[in-house]
């Protein structure tokens, strides 16, 4: 399965100048560049004389691609209605070769003040080719930028088709005064209908939660020297994507299975009137594949709700339980947190640090702290011996509170990093991107996002259900990668949802994609 590697603007910038170095013209990078995407334009059929082709571009070379784009594209065919709006005459000599080209050619090139007041009020479909700023951006749009971009907005409500070349003018790594909330909503810009990249996945689109649900992105190859692309990524923090993985007959139980080889677990969940919790992470732990699971709880008054859901579970509440695990066979895996509440967590802080001490005389064991249970890897007293082999699993407000850093900027990838790797444990920060850090003792320097978007699993129960998965799959880890644990157990849960179902409705689904796997 195709990895796909993330850069930043920097490595961006390392790896064409590199490859320039090793004597490939910036001028033939930035034509190979252009020649994707038209070639790319012609395949999705939005090459035709019924378009208007509104270039807007700056004086950098991002405005140099669209000055290539537009060349070639004039060159395919003559008879193009195309408008250019450019910043100022280009700044490096490949723009430069491209603006003379187009000039030679009798094809105007307008001044970008002109876009703003331009009437496009002819009956073609516009659309608008945006390359403002590309990887030289530093903070939101200003000035002429911002007014441009307010335009473009008018064009775009107006059904006019949005296409950003290599980035989306807005989408900065740093900013000075930056706002969560104003850049989740992307400033209030105009979201590109396509955003055609070049080259290696760029890390600020990749992270960006509404650019990855509402744009379509396509990374295109332009020429880039393939020893000096993976020269840059391996001499830096590796952030790779995550893809599907539709096999899922892997959750399926052998032939020759028992109980406890499907599967054995403990979940500690569902405290007073939020059993409901652990009901669901029970339910999915034995849809995925388990064999015989533990549930402990916390109220001794939970007992009648949970026997009644299901008389096949072992049960006990958090007392007697504490007083007695050495008696037990220990499981594969060990869930803690679904339901749980903070008093209960803190309440019984030192008994679960009693038993971590315990565990961590055994092999073959894993532990997936979820929800307010994420906060006990914090406690001094975690052993060190279980931190490489626990997985915490907070969702981006719960990995916040834990002094983690903001995930979706993509300048603080390296500060993540490092306060994830201080746990010791491997970190996945649930959001509509998910990013997944695996312990130093595991994978060194690498970080993996999951950017597949359902807004069908934004609903109560889903972190639940998805750690009843983690203790089915996490089974079965002495023979697969950490990795593609995570990425198995997550694309099962992508797939276990239709229009405003429940989350109890997964547990279904789950049984129904591995009956038919």
């Amino acid at each position: 399965m195709e990895i796909k590697n993330c850069i930043s603007f920097h490595q961006a910038k390392e790896i064409d100048e590199k490859t320039i170095l090793k004597g490939v013209p910036e001028t033939i990078l930035m034509g190979l560049a252009a020649q994707s995407v038209v070639i790319s334009l012609i395949h999705l059929d939005l090459v035709d004389h019924d378009y208007e082709y509104i270039f807007v571009c700056g004086r950098g070379n991002n405005g140099g691609d669209g000055l290539a784009i537009a060349y070639l594209l004039k060159g395919f065919n003559y008879d193009l209605n195309i408008k250019i709006f450019l910043q100022n005459t280009p700044k490096s000599e490949s723009s430069l070769f491209y603006y003379h080209q187009l000039l030679k050619n009798q094809i105007q090139i307008q001044k970008l003040e002109d876009f703003i007041n331009e009437d496009f009020s002819n009956n073609q479909r516009k659309i608008i080719i945006e390359a403002l700023l590309g990887s030289g951006q530093k903070d939101k749009p200003a000035g002429i930028f911002s007014e441009v971009l307010q335009k473009v907005k008018v064009l775009k409500n107006s059904n006019s088709i949005l296409i950003s070349i290599d980035l989306p003018a807005g989408l900065s790594e740093i900013y000075e005064n930056f706002e969560i909330s104003l850049f989740e909503k992307f400033f209030d810009l105009s979201i590109p209908d396509y955003i055609f990249n070049f080259g290696y996945p760029k890390l600020a689109t990749a992270l960006h939660p509404l650019l990855n649900a509402k744009s379509k992105i396509f990374n295109l190859p332009c020429g880039f020297d393939p020893e000096v692309e993976k020269e840059v990524i391996e001499n830096h923090l590796q952030v790779q994507i995550l893809e599907e993985d539709l096999d899922f007959s892997f959750f399926k139980k052998k032939l020759n299975d028992h109980k406890y080889t499907a599967g054995y677990s403990w979940i500690f969940a569902g405290s007073k009137e939020m059993e409901g919790a652990a009901i669901l992470s029970s339910q999915a732990f034995f849809a995925s594949g388990g064999g015989i699971l533990h549930l402990i709880y916390p109220d001794v008054s939970s007992k009648n709700s949970l026997l009644h859901f299901d008389p096949g579970i072992i049960l006990h509440n958090f007392d007697s339980f504490f007083s007695e695990f050495e008696n037990y066979k220990i499981p594969h895996t060990i869930g803690i947190g679904p339901g749980l509440s903070r008093s209960d967590i803190e309440k019984y802080k030192n008994y679960f640090i009693r038993l971590f001490n315990y565990l961590k005389n055994f092999k073959k064991k894993f532990i997936i702290l979820d929800a307010y249970a994420t906060t006990l890897i914090l406690d001094k007293q975690y052993p060190e011996e279980l931190k490489p082999f626990t997985l915490i699993t907070p969702h981006v407000g719960e990995w916040q509170q834990m002094g983690g850093i903001y995930p979706y900027l993509s300048s603080n990838i390296d500060k993540l990093y490092h306060f994830a790797t201080t746990t010791r444990a491997s970190v996945l920060i649930k959001g509509s991107i998910s990013l997944f850090i695996p312990s130093i003792e595991k994978e060194n320097r690498k970080i993996y996002i999951w950017q597949k978007q359902n807004s069908n699993l934004a609903i109560a129960g889903s972190g639940d259900v998805l750690t009843g998965i983690f203790c089915a799959s996490f089974c079965k880890i002495s023979f697969i990668e950490l990795k593609d644990l995570i990425q198995k157990s997550l694309s099962l849960q992508y797939h276990t949802t239709s229009f405003h179902s429940k989350a109890s409705d997964q547990i279904l689904y789950i049984r129904n994609l591995l009956k038919n796997s």
